[in-house]
């Protein structure tokens, strides 16, 4: 008994990772790396994990602007599209919970979240200043 609970707790702590941070699909490596946009970027790393932050103003914040932050997790790679969910947010409009899809599209990175307006578009290196100043 004591060893299956012990091999139970090792798997568990493998199958979450470092830090208990969550893993999804891995990517394919011209698509990992980090993508540009005005105040803001997307880091898509090869363990299936994306972190985005971008500009954004709220009324509650008198015009001032914000800088949110979204955690997605891929759970499918199909050609150049990633698709997964939000897992956390920080100060964002985006519901945690919701489905992207991340597309890669000259010059870069476009990212959709599923019930959110706004489409946002990330630059590669060789493209940074066409997603902003």
């Amino acid at each position: 008994m004591r060893r299956q609970v012990f091999s139970t707790v090792i798997g568990i702590a493998i199958a979450m990772g470092p830090a208990g941070a969550a893993h999804g699909t891995e990517i394919p490596p011209d698509q990992v790396g980090f993508y540009y946009q005005h105040a803001g970027g997307m880091k898509v790393r090869a363990d299936g994990t994306i972190r985005v932050s971008f500009q954004w103003y709220y009324k509650r914040d008198k015009g001032l602007p914000s800088f949110p932050r979204l955690t997605l997790v891929v759970d499918e790679v199909s050609g150049r599209s990633l698709r997964g969910r939000v897992v956390a947010q920080r100060q964002s409009p985006v519901r945690v919970g919701s489905r992207f899809v991340v597309r890669q599209r000259p010059p870069g990175m476009r990212l959709r979240v599923r019930g959110f307006p706004y489409r946002w578009q990330f630059c590669d290196q060789a493209h940074q200043g066409q997603c902003g100043a």
